[in-house]
């Protein structure tokens, strides 16, 4: 099954961390990386005008809610960043190796649902015609 990962950026919690001043900056954008960002309406809309249908959307690297709290916020104080990526990481292995592949999926489609993850991955399947 084919599958897009594409950068979720311009979310509204980054947009509601910038306008509230909890960052600084609007961190996600990096020109030499993202070239285009995404919201899972829009990749949607892409794959569609493609012949591509959407079997599922999840989000990854689900680290935003770090920057909620001034002692994980990472924009603000570089030297959290590791931290949040290690917890991130443990969290998903933990999740990888007690519960089941599907539960797994499920867990991460809600928060793509509703715009979190620094990243979304859909995997596709052809349109029907």
């Amino acid at each position: 099954m084919p599958t897009v990962d594409v950068p979720n950026d311009f979310s509204t919690l980054q947009e509601h961390l910038f306008n509230t001043v909890q960052i600084d900056r609007p961190f996600w954008v990096v020109l030499s990386e993202h070239l285009s960002c995404f919201t899972q309406s829009d990749l949607r809309n892409l794959t569609e005008a493609t012949g591509w249908a959407n079997a599922k959307v999840i989000a990854v690297q689900i680290t935003g809610p770090n920057l909620l709290n001034p002692a994980t916020n990472y924009v603000m104080d570089r030297t959290a960043g590791k931290g949040a990526h290690q917890t991130r990481v443990a969290q998903d292995n933990f999740l990888l190796r007690t519960a089941p592949l599907p539960a797994i999926a499920a867990y991460y489609e809600a928060p793509a649902s509703v715009g979190r993850g620094r990243s979304i991955v859909a995997f596709l399947q052809p349109a029907k015609k």
